[in-house]
């Protein structure tokens, strides 16, 4: 995993991003200054991939049976 940058926060952010089209873009907004534009494609393929991302991330924050012996 990438080392974080010493001026982002350490801790993951609970809060989730606001997302609005205006004049055919994306614009997505965040907690802590968060915000991008994304044209439509782009913004489809980040949400595929963030949904794809949070499934694993639930599955890996829940315990190993296996290891509960």
């Amino acid at each position: 995993m990438a080392k974080i940058p010493e001026h982002r926060p350490t801790q993951p952010e609970d809060r989730p991003l606001d997302a609005v089209a205006e004049q055919g873009v994306v614009l997505v907004d965040g907690a802590t200054g968060v915000a991008i534009t994304l044209t439509a494609r782009a913004a489809s393929r980040s949400a595929t991939a963030m949904a794809r991302a949070a499934i694993n991330a639930d599955e890996q924050a829940k315990p190993d049976p296996a290891r509960r012996r």
